[in-house]
């Protein structure tokens, strides 16, 4: 479960915000075209990315910069607080090209904290990235060193193979080191999605569909899930090639940089068809609704099934808000399972409660982030959210004007 994020200068973040999620395992983000909706599912992309597949990198590849490009600094900031197993976890990391700082808590004790000083000078990191703006394929060779603040003696035994583009916890892994391996198990968990519709034919060719829809023991599960969208869908059969499809994993030592691959097969689907009383249709037939069904289970099932977060970006596209109560249900029967996803539709809202609604906006060409239930008195058994968001009364302005001294805002308007 996460509890909450902390960005700062994020893409669109140039100050320091701060989402809480509390203890909700359902949580909305609603805002404006352009306001930094999806920047908040980029930056839990990143975490996972930084934790999970950085040791994966070649030694002298860049991280990638996520820099808020209306200020001069060139660092940006992501911290985390979430609960595994009753404990409460703080990971903070800074970076720009490379890992300036990555620290860990558990329960308020710190486990780790890494520095990287640049010897380099100012212009010279601005220099740098100003030509990786310029060139994909610029390679690290600054001049860094590192500075520890750890009882933990793995870190020292392993020094040599800590890198500036690579977190200790994904190095940990590689190195097959169990230490911290929950953070890393846990972050692997995260499924994000995102609002990109696939076409038909790149629904069913996802190996991770095809892994699910071709398990029988799923089969009811999923039709559940499809009649949602198209209650005349009784049955599903599936249509495969003679020949597998080849699949090749490819994997880049952190140390010597030595590229490694291993072949595998996958089944590969030709056709998937539905059946409507009896008769056929083939999934190129089916509508919008059915194939962002189609598109979403993969993740459902992996998150429902693992204890894990869905993270999805514009969850409501091609659904009908009626879908929507049933579709978090899933997740609010499975306290242990967390989506967070973002909309345009204000419907989605109804479905929620104050403390699980974010809202994002624009203030001098920064994000800002508030909370649904700042904006109402305690006690108040109803809120229309769609009225108040549409008139203006969910907006960070908005709320300054309720908590200044020498305010002229009537709440009559909560009670109503």
């Amino acid at each position: 479960m996460i509890k909450k994020l902390t960005l700062k200068n994020f893409l669109s973040f140039g100050g320091e915000e701060t989402i809480h999620f509390n203890t909700n395992n359902i949580f909305g983000i609603v805002g404006h075209n352009s306001s930094g909706k999806t920047n908040i599912l980029i930056a839990l992309d990143m975490l996972k990315q930084i934790i999970v597949r950085s040791a994966s990198n070649s030694p002298e590849s860049l991280m990638p910069l996520n820099f808020c490009k209306f200020n001069q600094d060139y660092f940006s900031k992501i911290s985390i607080e979430f609960i595994i197993e009753n404990k409460v976890y703080n990971y903070e990391v800074e970076y720009s090209f490379f890992i300036k700082t990555e620290e860990l808590s558990i329960d308020n004790k710190r486990i780790y904290l890494i520095k990287r000083e640049i010897e380099n000078n100012s212009e010279e990191i601005h220099n740098r990235i100003t030509s990786y703006k310029n060139k994909n394929n610029l390679k690290i060779n600054v001049n860094y060193k590192n500075t520890f603040d750890t009882e933990i003696d793995l870190i020292h035994e392993n020094n040599k193979h800590i890198r500036p583009n690579a977190s200790l916890i994904s190095m940990f892994k590689f190195l097959n080191e169990s230490y911290l391996s929950e953070v890393y198990d846990y972050f692997n968990l995260f499924k994000i999605q995102s609002s990109a519709a696939n076409t038909a034919v790149q629904v069913v060719r996802d190996p991770n569909f095809i892994k699910i829809i071709m398990d029988e023991q799923y089969k009811s599960k999923i039709l559940d899930l499809i009649k949602l969208v198209d209650k005349d869908i009784d049955n599903y059969k599936i249509l495969t090639k003679d020949t597998n499809e080849q699949a090749l994993d490819i994997t880049i030592d952190p140390v010597t940089g030595e590229i490694k691959t291993k072949s595998s097969t996958i089944d590969k689907i030709d056709e998937l068809i539905f059946y409507k009383n009896n008769v056929e249709f083939t999934h190129q037939e089916c509508s919008v609704g059915v194939l962002k069904l189609l598109q979403l289970i993969p993740s459902l099932f992996h998150v429902i099934s693992n204890k894990a977060i869905f993270i999805v970006d514009e969850l409501d596209t091609g659904l009908n808000p009626i879908i929507y109560p049933k579709l978090l249900s899933l997740f609010e029967s499975n306290s242990n399972s967390m989506i967070i996803f973002t909309t345009h539709n204000l419907l989605l809202l109804e479905n929620l409660k104050s403390d699980q609604i974010g809202i994002i906006e624009k203030d001098n060409y920064s994000s800002r982030i508030s909370i649904a239930k700042d904006f109402y008195e305690d006690g108040v058994p109803y809120h229309n959210y769609i009225r108040d968001y549409l008139q203006g009364r969910l907006s960070f302005k908005y709320l300054e004007k309720i908590h200044s001294e020498n305010n002229d805002v009537d709440l009559t308007w909560l009670s109503k």
